[in-house]
């Protein structure tokens, strides 16, 4: 009976962490009046939105106030400019963690030599799919709409993401940002060099 014999195992491992990337948060349209509504390839708004010290100073319906006050519990960058116009790229999404792994092994029997590898992209969403995940974001997230009403004067309409809470069922507002594919999911590659004659 014919044994196979096993070279040295070699693991070769990287790891990369990677700071969020920047957004703001700004209103729909034209709203200081500049004449200009954002980078037109883009077609991107540009006004940055006024963060009030509390939500009863948004001239907007009691709705928007909720949605907005769960915002800016969930989003430090607002809680930190808090009666101010909100300074650009203040916002960042959540830092990423990633884990690539490659394992090789040389199996020789007679004449044969076989070199085996496994390559492993993004471990850590492997063994949690909640870990190693990349979130991505627009570099401007629109989030209010403001209208000029006969009777009323400025209106703020909130026009930002919402979800639902899993725990009380109740809608809130989305933080603006996704996991970006495939990046965020892990991927396997097995690969097999034979040789001849050794």
């Amino acid at each position: 009976m014919l044994l196979p014999r096993f070279g040295g195992t070699e693991i070769g491992v990287v790891y990369v962490g990677q700071s969020g990337v920047p957004y703001s948060y700004v209103y729909e349209g034209d709203v200081n009046g500049d004449g200009f509504n954002g980078p037109r390839a883009a077609g991107l708004a540009n006004d940055l939105i006024y963060v009030p010290r509390a939500s009863r100073e948004l001239p907007s319906l009691f709705v928007s106030q909720m949605i907005w006050e769960g915002l800016v519990e969930d989003e430090e960058c607002l809680r930190e400019q808090w009666a101010r116009i909100l300074a650009r790229n203040t916002c960042q999404t959540p830092w990423s963690h990633r884990l690539d792994l490659r394992v090789s092994q040389t199996v020789e029997v007679r004449a044969f030599s076989a070199d085996l590898t496994l390559d492993m992209l993004n471990v850590l969403n492997f063994l949690n799919s909640s870990w190693g995940v990349v979130q991505v974001a627009s570099p401007v997230v629109q989030l209010f709409r403001v209208r000029r009403l006969p009777d009323d004067g400025l209106r703020a309409f909130y026009i930002g993401a919402l979800r639902r809470d899993r725990v009380t069922g109740m809608v809130r507002a989305a933080r603006p940002f996704a996991p970006e594919v495939p990046s965020s999911q892990w991927r396997a590659q097995l690969g097999m060099r034979v040789s001849l004659g050794r």
